[in-house]
């Protein structure tokens, strides 16, 4: 019996650790070479015409469904993944990296569903990097069944936690010389 607790227990402190570590511990503080680097971090690293373009809100924040206990993408969030690779391969999108989360109903183990979601935000992120987007602009995050958009027990509660949410966050603003 007090093995089994202190191996969940064990299990369970694993995951918290293994989970801050996917995360990076922050964010990074990458840019590409051709992102202008900017004295004064109260300056815009982006000017207003690059994010008032139309269609810019749904790319910033863009969430995508997948199949039960699937990873594999549909031909409609492949659509929407390629409007998104447009946008970052452009010169307005190169000043933005990608943050994916991939999350699980609750069926499943929370082993099962942490892996689960961990493959469903790499399954965007290789597809991002098909489409042009270098991968070190690329991070992901699994997690799993936690923070569901719909905490019903119902099939379209279900359908609606089997996803990925694929966020756009600037590059930190650097200084020149």
């Amino acid at each position: 019996m007090l093995s089994k607790a202190v191996k969940y227990l064990s299990l369970g402190l694993f995951s918290i650790w293994l989970t801050g570590c996917a995360s990076g511990g922050g964010e990074p503080v990458e840019s590409p070479a051709d992102v202008p680097r900017l004295r004064d971090d109260s300056v815009p690293l982006l000017t207003d015409d690059a994010t008032s373009s139309p269609g810019f809100s749904q790319l910033r924040q863009s969430t995508l469904y997948f199949d039960f206990a699937s990873n594999r993408l549909r031909p409609a969030e492949l659509a929407r993944i390629g409007e998104l690779s447009e946008f970052l391969t452009s010169s307005a999108g190169k000043a933005y990296r990608v943050h994916i989360v991939g999350h699980t109903d609750v069926r499943g183990t929370k082993t099962y569903n942490v892996g689960l979601g961990d493959r469903r935000a790499k399954a965007v992120a290789a597809q991002l990097g098909k489409m042009g987007v270098p991968s070190t602009r690329v991070e992901t995050l699994s997690m799993g069944a936690a923070e569901p958009a719909d905490e019903g027990l119902t099939a379209e509660a279900h359908r609606m936690n089997r996803r990925a949410i694929v966020s756009l966050r600037e590059y930190a603003k650097l200084i020149t010389d």
